[in-house]
């Protein structure tokens, strides 16, 4: 890894941590008085999750590249998951969430633009640049919706027993099984078209077509 790219990963990183710690201290969850149940609702948003996982996988290899550690952080299949989860956390919100952009303000509106526009134009530009070096098969897709479908089986049954779900269109009693089920199936077709997309632009990458 060269010293520009491990620069770029590691100012990403680091960026993508000063997101999830601003949504923590001033995001929807801030104003929650239990520290317990603030904790459990902060970490159920899979967007925090994401952005979290992939400031990992961009830091530790950063700077501790040569240890198991790092080499596992940035293991080609992991880098494609990440990459695949933050590029959903930024259409998702586009498309559907929207207007949660225009109810912020300061420092709650800085981590929201961070958390769901800087990370996924980041981890896209480090993708296009610098993508993993070995080529990815097209299994390498199943990757990208275990860590989503392992969320999913955790908000649906915290939501059953508790009655609070982290977005309206996974909420089960005020959508509709119906409308859930559709939504669930039109995300899983957006992870595996991005992840697709993206090993399209590894492997054009690496027979250096741009």
């Amino acid at each position: 890894m060269s010293v520009p790219i491990r620069f770029l990963r590691a100012l990403a990183g680091l960026v993508g941590f000063v997101g999830v710690l601003l949504s923590f201290t001033h995001g929807p969850t801030s104003v929650i008085p239990s520290l317990g149940l603030r904790l459990v609702r902060f970490f159920s948003f899979f967007t925090i999750l994401t952005n979290i996982a992939l400031a990992l996988a961009l830091l530790i290899p950063a700077f501790f590249g040569k240890h198991t550690m790092g080499r596992l952080f940035f293991h080609r299949t992991l880098q494609l998951a990440l990459t695949t989860a933050i590029l959903i956390v930024g259409t998702v919100y586009q498309s559907l969430l929207l207007f949660d952009l225009w109810t912020r303000t300061g420092l709650s509106l800085v981590a929201s633009l961070i958390c769901h526009y800087v990370m996924p134009t980041l981890a896209l530009i480090i993708w296009v640049v610098d993508p993993p070096c070995v080529y990815l098969g097209w299994r390498s897709l199943a990757s990208s919706l275990a860590f989503p479908l392992v969320y999913l089986c955790w908000v649906m049954l915290q939501g059953a027993v508790t009655g609070w779900y982290p977005y309206p269109f996974l909420d089960l009693p005020s959508s509709g099984s119906g409308a859930v089920l559709r939504t669930i199936s039109l995300l899983a077709l957006g992870f595996l078209f991005a992840g697709a997309a993206l090993i399209f632009i590894q492997r054009l990458r690496l027979k250096r077509l741009f």
